[in-house]
Parts: C-alpha cells; structure tokens; sequence
C-alpha cells in the first residue's frame, strides 16, 4: 500500500472512530459489551466472559486478578509496578470501543475507500485509552500500524505499557492466587 494510500485509511478510520468513540456512554465508568453485558476479551484476560463492571476501578483490579495497587508499592524488585500504578490509579472517561482494530479486520478498495471494519465481537464500553492498548499490543500489525494507531485513537503509552506489564509478570494459577513471574 502506498503512503498515499495508507494516509487515506488512517484519515476514514479517524472519522470513524471519532464518531464511535463519540456515542455517549449509558453510564459513567461502566466496562461492559455494548448491549451492557460481559465483556469477551480473550487475548487480554484469563476468563473469556467478565463483567460487567460498575468503574474503571473494578475492571483495573479484574485486568491485575484483584492484586490490590498496594502490593505493587510494597514490593521493591517489581520494577515494572509504578507503570501499572500510575496507570491503574487514573480516571477514565468511558467509550464506545471496537476492541480489534487490526488490518486484517479493515476492508478496503485499492484506493484506500474502506468498505467494511470487520470483527466487532470485543467491543464495548471501556476505558479510553482501551483502544490503543489493544491496536498497538499485537506485534503483526507492523510498525507503520504502531507509529499511526495514536492518531486514530489518542496516544497512551503509559497505559499500554502498564496493560504490557501486567501481561507479562502476573499469571493466575489457580485463578484464585497470583504469582509473580520473574524475568
């Protein structure tokens, strides 16, 4: 795809996002499906179906298998912890969310008209910054899709890092505890 063309894209699926993430939400803080049901993010969370939750909070302490913010304060050799912290403890506004933007879920013409934004099943009402830590978390969707995913949703890189790093040192087995993996 040439830059051009690539620059089309991005311009239509600002517009479109724009308008999605413009919806107004049924309630504040609610993280749900659109219809205001659970949640399905399975590449992000151990249970399929969550929720739905009331705050911001509720999904945050969900996303890190309730691990209260205070432990992460109380342990020195968790150097990745003031990430989550910092972005656990802010406030969110609650928007209407895809939850896969990818390439492989945006059609469209040679020109760059896009003609369909497929694979809707993880939308949702979730936290704003939820849709660039998703686009930008998987690695196959190339660099030139890292570099613009900010100017479709708004930049977050804290909180994307944070999502990062609760992904990658916290596991859940059995759900009930949680261990620390060490790197």
């Amino acid at each position: 795809m040439s830059e051009s063309t690539k620059e089309r894209v991005i311009d239509q699926l600002c517009g479109y996002i724009s308008q999605l993430r413009a919806l107004p939400p049924p309630e504040h803080g609610l993280v749900a499906s659109l219809t205001g049901g659970p949640i399905w993010e399975p590449a992000m969370i151990c249970e399929p179906r969550l929720g739905p939750f009331s705050t911001n909070d509720e999904f945050h302490d969900c996303l890190r298998h309730d691990i209260p913010l205070s432990i992460f304060d109380k342990n020195p050799s968790w150097t990745w912890a003031p990430s989550v912290v910092h972005a656990h403890s802010l406030k969110y506004e609650t928007k209407a969310t895809h939850g896969d933007l990818a390439g492989r879920n945006i059609l469209c013409k040679a020109d760059g008209t896009i003609t369909c934004i497929l694979d809707w099943e993880t939308s949702g009402w979730y936290p704003e910054y939820w849709e660039y830590t998703k686009a930008r978390y998987f690695p196959s969707n190339g660099p030139d899709w890292i570099k613009r995913i900010g100017l479709i949703t708004g930049e977050y890189p804290d909180q994307f890092w944070a999502s990062v790093n609760v992904r990658e040192h916290i596991t859940v087995d059995p759900p009930e505890h949680y261990i620390y993996k060490e790197k």
